[in-house]
């Protein structure tokens, strides 16, 4: 078993916010499936076209809201995540930007791996 270390342990903080994800089964030779400690970027919905995505990492959770420590654990196709704004001087535009179900994407390069929806957004007092 490999052990994924949890990011709150990692950058002494909470998370960003949270997501409801659905992995995206493409029909194309392009796959990809989700695992503990990748870091796939996020996009916003109206930033798929031609806008950025951004170092925003998952942190997959289990079924009780827990972190999946182990990093060799099949990351379910829909589920939750906390999510992770990796650079500290995007954190304020990204709560600024944020909103409780704004929709978007995880992303690795060009590709969209799963829907997400905002479902959660820390407060900065909670840090």
């Amino acid at each position: 078993m490999s052990v994924f270390t949890p990011y709150d342990q990692k950058y002494n903080r909470k998370p960003d916010f949270t997501v409801d994800y659905e992995y995206i089964h493409d029909q194309s030779d392009y796959v990809m499936k989700m695992s503990q400690g990748m870091r796939s970027d996020f996009c916003y919905e109206e930033d798929a076209k031609n806008g950025p995505s951004h170092m925003i990492w998952p942190e997959f959770l289990d079924n009780n809201g827990n972190v999946i420590l182990d990093t060799e654990t099949p990351i379910p196709d829909q589920g939750k995540a906390h999510m992770w704004v990796i650079v500290d001087e995007k954190r304020d535009y990204h709560r600024k930007r944020l909103c409780l179900g704004m929709k978007g994407y995880l992303m690795v390069g060009s590709h969209r791996i799963a829907n997400v929806v905002v479902t959660d957004i820390a407060k900065k007092s909670t840090e």
